[in-house]
């Protein structure tokens, strides 16, 4: 019966017959009976060739994932994720011209993102005296976190993994072991790694638990593991939260949380969590103004007001937004300590 929230949100659109959906049975954090608490429906409104049905909204009253039910099956991951997807095509700190600049919004990407790994998270991150500190990250995509922890850590051995060929092509320049394939499915050593990475990874896997169990199996015995995801204890989420909300980016974030969400994972899986940060997204927000446009005005003059997509590949008009919606984050992040991405730093008990 719960099924026909899905059906009653795409009575009259025809692709529901041809797309393939999953239906999480219990919870994939606390295996509570699903589905829980009805949020809202969303729908793509970055790209236009991908699917045009709506996914409801639901939220675990035990632990509070947020989740797509149902979410799209695995087997429609090319249709979601189109050849045009900015981040098989950005190289947010890897220049794309020979001339091997950067813009200045990725120039200030790059340098806000070392600054943060050196103040905030290389503390965390203990050099062992007898060996080469060994690091992977989930989804390196172009390599920019293992370039950021290259610089800090110059002897570390650096190791990646993603499913975009052409991104490892890339990430091999700087010199990093790399792996093809989904994380899940490549065959890593067990005990290995003194710093385990993924960044805005963890909300497109079928399975979250099994994905921090992996992650958790990887680590030394002192390692940690750093994951940074969407955040669902926002303001931003409580304002759009029934579909208008830039961290759905739907359809392909299929699970969100918030600190309770990992402190149950935690719990689950015998782990401690050894830090928690709540920082800002802006291009959330931005995302968030576009999906608002397009339902009011729609997507050309969306497109323009608020980029999707170019948003990332710098210019004064990604610059002037992104610049707005960061104050505005840091503003509320210093009144209430909200914002609408989180680092949490995990290590084994």
């Amino acid at each position: 019966m719960v099924k026909n929230k899905y059906l009653e949100l795409n009575q009259r659109n025809s692709e529901i017959n041809k797309f393939k959906v999953h239906y999480d049975y219990s919870c994939v954090i606390c295996n509570a009976k699903t589905p829980s608490q009805f949020i809202g429906g969303v729908s793509e409104h970055e790209y236009s060739q991908t699917t045009s049905l709506i996914f409801p909204v639901y939220r675990c009253c035990t632990c509070q994932l947020t989740y797509l039910y149902p979410r799209p099956d695995v087997s429609e991951l090319k249709t979601i994720y189109p050849p045009d997807y900015y981040s098989y095509n950005l190289s947010m700190n890897k220049p794309e011209t020979e001339s091997n600049k950067r813009s200045f919004v990725k120039t200030i990407w790059f340098w806000m993102n070392l600054r943060t790994y050196r103040t905030k998270l290389s503390p965390f991150i203990k050099q062992p005296a007898e060996r080469t500190l060994k690091i992977l990250d989930i989804g390196c995509g172009t390599g920019a976190q293992l370039d950021n922890m290259k610089k800090l850590f110059p002897y570390s051995e650096t190791h990646g993994v993603d499913i975009n060929k052409l991104a490892l092509e890339k990430a091999e320049k700087g010199g990093h072991k790399l792996y093809y394939g989904r994380f899940e499915d490549v065959n890593l050593p067990c005990g290995y790694f003194d710093v385990v990475h993924s960044t805005h990874v963890i909300e497109h896997v079928e399975r979250p638990d099994i994905f921090v169990q992996k992650c958790l199996d990887l680590l030394s015995p002192n390692g940690i593991l750093l994951i940074e995801t969407p955040n669902t204890n926002s303001l931003d989420y409580k304002i759009f939260k029934k579909g208008h909300w830039g961290g759905y980016h739907a359809p392909r974030h299929w699970y969100l949380f918030n600190i309770e969400t990992f402190r149950n994972l935690a719990k689950r899986f015998n782990a401690q969590i050894i830090y928690y940060a709540p920082y800002n997204t802006a291009v959330f927000w931005n995302w968030s103004c576009h999906s608002i446009c397009k339902a009011l005005f729609g997507k050309k003059i969306a497109d323009r007001l608020f980029p999707p997509i170019t948003i990332f590949y710098g210019g004064l008009h990604s610059f002037i937004i992104l610049s707005f919606f960061s104050i505005l984050e840091r503003i509320i992040l210093g009144l209430f300590n909200k914002a609408n991405s989180m680092r949490i730093i995990l290590k084994k008990i």
